[in-house]
């Protein structure tokens, strides 16, 4: 008897496995085992216990009973005291689960009008009920996921078609689909550039600002990455030109450098030969007339020819070791530039130009100024491009927080700050807050950095 004692006074731990109505502590249900819930009749148990009975057979995956215990609990508790919350929420665990039947059960239960998201219950109904409408859709997708392409196109079709499919009727799912084709195709900027057009017109059907989609900052990343993986390319193949250029220069410079060793061997040994050939002996005084006047004239001219050569192979040495050097240099040079290059792998905008973060407004309103550049360049431009440009200024200068998102300082100009209108073109400004604005320039996004040069 003292065994099966349990920690409430006259109850064992057995009656309160068989009847846990005997105390009204949510605890004792919380502490049984699944096969001990599943023996357990909702109408045995307490208000709190009904709860503690629906959440444990939930854990333990036996549906049912959970149903079963939450409509007990409807029935004993007042309409103010049950959250009908409970169905809902227990609704979608089971469409979770594909448990059609008893998700037909608890909206018989409940009526059609119950649920907080009717469109989101709704949609998952249709998916357990339809499964062969979106198939297709999910064909296309585990395609693209999978990385199947067209083997004609080799670009992500499934997602390009289905962004084309609803452009027409479901421009909020083109976007989507849109972004997600950007993302998987990253080295096709053509095909991006189509599917942001894309996404503009599907904003302006859903009567939102056309640019400023968060595609296009990440068609700016893929875009500033791609130019940061050709200038690397191109590092590396100016190193690797440089580095064969200074290897076919050593070893020139070492054969030139044996060729000069071996020919000052031979002058001075034709040196010595001569210098012996003009301090004859007294025996030899009588025969002087008689040497080979032409065989000593001979050697001297090839001691002079010899001597010219070394003297004009030491400056082609001298010369080659100055081309050696620089050849050197440019390639520290180049190896420097690569560094620089690799540094600027950052995320978006800081690909192409150091900026600081996103500017905030300070100072009161000043009206803007604008230069001759910036005129100029608008009667070149289409009128939409030109408004939306017009458009900036006036949301910069009246201190709107959409436009700060779009600015950005400029690192090596001070008081210098670029203003993003489209993805193909940045509004330069300078600014001092309170007292002046200035609308420099409206320039090509690529054109950003050669501005930014010429102006430094």
């Amino acid at each position: 008897m003292l065994r099966d004692a349990s920690q409430y006074a006259g109850t064992t731990r057995s009656e309160l496995k068989s009847k846990p109505g005997l105390v009204d502590d949510p605890d004792v249900i919380y502490n049984m085992r699944a096969y001990e819930l599943k023996k357990l009749k909702p109408l045995q148990l307490s208000e709190k216990q009904l709860i503690a009975g629906y959440q444990s057979a939930l854990d333990y995956g036996l549906k049912e009973l959970a149903f079963d215990m939450l409509i007990e609990c409807e029935k004993r508790l007042d309409e103010d005291e049950f959250d009908h919350g409970h169905f809902e929420d227990f609704l979608e665990r089971v469409l979770q689960t594909g448990d059609l039947d008893l998700a037909r059960k608890i909206r018989d239960h409940c009526g059609e009008q119950a649920w907080f998201r009717p469109h989101a219950i709704e949609f998952r109904f249709d998916l357990l009920e339809n499964p062969d409408r979106f198939e297709p859709l999910e064909q296309d997708c585990r395609k693209s996921v999978s990385g199947i392409q067209d083997e004609e196109t080799e670009v992500d079709e499934p997602l390009t078609r289905l962004v084309f499919d609803c452009a027409t009727r479901y421009p909020a799912l083109a976007i989507v689909f849109a972004r997600a084709a950007i993302a998987s195709n990253l080295g096709h900027p053509l095909d991006n550039m189509m599917l942001l057009d894309v996404i503009s017109d599907a904003r302006i059907d859903l009567d939102l600002e056309p640019s400023n989609d968060p595609a296009e900052s990440l068609f700016d990343w893929i875009e500033g990455q791609t130019l940061l993986k050709e200038k690397t390319e191109a590092e590396n193949k100016e190193i690797k030109q440089l580095s064969s250029k200074l290897k076919a220069a050593r070893a020139d410079l070492t054969d030139k450098k044996k060729t000069l060793q071996t020919m000052e061997q031979t002058v001075k040994e034709l040196g010595r030969k001569s210098e012996s050939a003009r301090v004859p002996t007294l025996q030899d005084d009588v025969r002087l007339d008689d040497l080979d006047t032409a065989a000593h004239e001979e050697r001297e001219n090839t001691l002079i020819r010899l001597r010219t050569q070394v003297t004009n192979l030491k400056a082609e040495i001298g010369e080659q070791q100055k081309q050696r050097s620089q050849l050197r240099k440019m390639l520290e040079e180049e190896y420097k530039k690569r560094q620089a290059i690799t540094a600027q792998s950052v995320p978006a905008e800081q690909v192409d130009i150091d900026e600081e973060s996103i500017i905030t407004p300070s100072g009161k309103h000043t009206l803007p100024e604008y230069t001759d550049a910036f005129r100029k360049t608008c009667e070149s431009l289409p009128s939409a491009l030109t408004a939306k440009a017009i458009l900036a200024v006036g949301r910069f200068a009246a201190h709107e927080d959409s436009i700060w998102k779009q600015t950005k300082s400029i690192k090596r100009l001070p008081e210098h700050y670029r203003i993003r209108i489209n993805i193909d073109y940045r509004m330069l400004v300078h600014w001092l807050p309170g007292k002046s604005l200035r609308i420099l320039d409206l320039i090509p996004r690529q054109d950003l950095e050669s501005w930014i040069k010429r102006h430094g």
